[in-house]
């Protein structure tokens, strides 16, 4: 299992501890964490990241404010737009709205028991199929939907919602007025 995260928090420092308690075989790339933790750092080496998650068997995400409505990091799009490895995701308030479905493009599991009983389900080479499918399905949909040419494409539809048109630009004193 990979897990690409600072070190930021007390909660964040307990999940990697419980998870080599368990046995989980982590790959942990960060800064922060104690001496010898970590493997190394990926920050901004998305290249890395991505071969990292690409060679993994499933990359975890956790949420520093899980209640935050729809607030997700970065490394979930990258996770599933890298493709090979399964995203299990701690549960957010508001991912359905991201068109992520449980068990369909990743997996949420909702505090450490949960996401290690589920690791070991998941990592079951009975499982292997499953979940290699699910994580073919998680990077479809971010490639479609979540790309940024797909965000490029809904930001300008809501400026054509607004009248914005490509031959109409905003003065300074306009911009400043529609605030």
């Amino acid at each position: 299992m990979l897990f690409q995260a600072n070190c930021y928090s007390p909660a964040r420092a307990e999940l990697v501890r419980r998870l080599r308690e368990a046995g989980v075989q982590l790959g942990l790339y960060g800064a922060g964490w104690p001496p010898g933790w970590a493997s190394g750092s990926t920050c901004y080496d998305f290249r890395l990241g991505c071969r990292l998650i690409r060679a993994a068997h499933v990359v975890l995400g956790d949420n520093q404010w899980p209640e935050n409505d729809g607030f997700a990091s970065d490394r979930l799009f990258q996770s599933l737009a890298a493709g090979g490895a399964l995203l299990m995701h701690q549960h957010f308030k508001g991912y359905e709205r991201l068109g992520l479905v449980h068990g369909r493009h990743l997996v949420i599991w909702q505090d450490t028991d949960d996401l290690i009983q589920k690791l070991r389900d998941w990592l079951g080479p009975e499982n292997a199929a499953e979940r290699r499918a699910v994580a073919r399905a998680g990077q479809a949909l971010c490639l479609r939907r979540h790309s940024f040419h797909a965000r490029v494409n809904e930001l300008l539809d809501i400026l054509r919602e607004l009248g914005w048109t490509a031959d109409h630009s905003l003065s300074p004193e306009e911009h400043t007025s529609e605030l």
